[in-house]
């Protein structure tokens, strides 16, 4: 599998990967992806019964207004308890 870190916006994405602390506290850029699909990520959110905690993740197929395949929403837990390992393993 190849991963690519960007800020630039490409055609050529198969996902787009967000992330949110423990509560289902969505972040910066996943609180922007939000809106900008009508609320998808809050609605799968909600339906899935994700908490944001460690390791716990969610996939969104297709969702409206973005370029995307899939949008993941990645659970890094408490911020609290991050740290670089935690980050690296999450």
């Amino acid at each position: 599998m190849k991963v690519i870190f960007s800020s630039t916006k490409s055609d050529k994405r198969d996902a787009v990967v967000v992330t949110s602390l423990s509560s289902a506290k969505l972040r910066n850029a996943a609180v922007t992806l939000d809106s900008k699909t009508g609320g998808a990520l809050t609605r799968a959110v909600k339906a899935t019964g994700f908490k944001g905690n460690a390791g716990q993740n969610i996939s969104i197929a297709g969702p409206a207004n973005e370029d995307a395949k899939h949008v993941v929403v990645a659970g890094l837990g408490k911020s609290a308890e991050l740290d670089d390992k935690k980050l690296q393993t999450s």
